[in-house]
């Protein structure tokens, strides 16, 4: 059973302070790992098996809508979009508890995405374990956390693609 701890919060900004989280009570627990749009009009978060859940809402002062699993992102665990919601970034377990890359686009934030593919010159072979995966807004960077051997700590990477 879920408890508080697994559930998702808020807390808005009044002035230069946050008042107390909230619990996002449109999203059912466990969920873990949220991303907001910059527009604040789209979440996507994990759940405890595997799943990328994604809400959408209208209006930035209105509830979330229904949480949709996207199914053709599973199995994987913690993902990043991009700022326009058209790009993902997220971590697959390949077995035991190595974790790579994969990528994903669509067309518009209400179609699927397509297959997960890997991320070639990230995915090169020189780390052991990749996780957690956010790009910038733009899209040309993206942050993840690496290790280059079992046992060896995790660092926080950066990646930058040339866009003409």
């Amino acid at each position: 059973m879920a408890s508080l701890s697994d559930s998702l919060y808020v807390a808005v900004r009044n002035g230069s302070d946050y008042v107390a989280p909230t619990v996002i009570t449109e999203i059912p627990a466990p969920a873990f790992g949220p991303w907001v749009a910059n527009d604040d009009r789209l979440l996507l978060y994990t759940d405890s098996g595997a799943h990328v859940l994604q809400a959408v809402r209208a209006d930035p002062a209105l509830p979330w809508g229904t949480p949709r699993r996207l199914t053709e992102l599973f199995p994987s665990g913690y993902g990043g979009l991009t700022g326009d919601g058209l790009t993902i970034f997220v971590e697959v377990k390949l077995g035991g508890i190595r974790y790579e890359l994969r990528t994903a686009t669509r067309t518009t934030v209400d179609t699927p995405f397509s297959a997960l593919v890997p991320i070639p010159a990230i995915d090169d072979g020189s780390f052991d374990d990749l996780s957690d995966p956010q790009p910038s807004a733009d899209g040309r960077h993206l942050y993840f956390s690496g290790s280059t051997g079992a046992g060896l700590p995790h660092h926080i990477y950066m990646s930058a693609r040339v866009c003409e």
